[in-house]
């Protein structure tokens, strides 16, 4: 009886710990799609725009810009910001300066987004690079119970298709 109750614990706390590395899983899979997402939709509208944000770093902020200005193919005026004094903390778009949008679902909560930007030409010789927009987006469950655990960082570097 003794042995019986004892196997009948030790597989319960297994199936416990497996729900629990589930959910865990399903969280960090959430958090994953929902931040390539975002990250995507933002490199498609990049590669047929002209970017409006200037060269460089924010410098009251110590790294990127916490906000992307372009001008798409269409001609609409596109603004990707990061709205990080929100309590849920989502990334928005806005479309000729119309209402901000997320991007992002309410389950995740995105702790950080920068977008570098490099406009090059040099004057020696003269050498005309494409705009790149580096994008560094991190995210996590905003479930209280996963934030640790689901983390996740994510960073491209997309150039524009536009030719001047």
């Amino acid at each position: 009886m003794v042995i019986f109750v004892t196997i009948i614990s030790v597989v319960i706390t297994i199936f416990g710990q497996v729900l629990k590395s589930q959910r865990v899983i399903f969280a960090l899979q959430s958090v994953q799609d929902d931040t390539r997402y975002a990250l995507e939709t933002i490199a498609r509208e990049i590669r047929m725009a002209d970017v409006i944000t200037p060269q460089g770093s924010d410098p009251h902020q110590g790294g990127g810009f916490e906000e992307l200005e372009i001008l798409n193919y269409k001609g609409e005026n596109v603004k990707f910001k990061w709205f990080y004094n929100e309590p849920q903390r989502q990334l928005k778009v806005s479309r000729d300066d119309g209402p901000y949008i997320p991007l992002t679902s309410e389950n995740i909560e995105i702790t950080n987004v920068q977008f570098y930007i490099r406009k090059c030409t040099t004057t020696e010789p003269v050498v005309e690079i494409q705009p790149r927009v580096t994008i560094s987006i991190a995210a996590r469950s905003f479930q209280e119970a996963y934030q640790g655990r689901t983390e996740m960082y994510l960073e491209t570097t997309v150039s524009t298709r536009m030719y001047k």
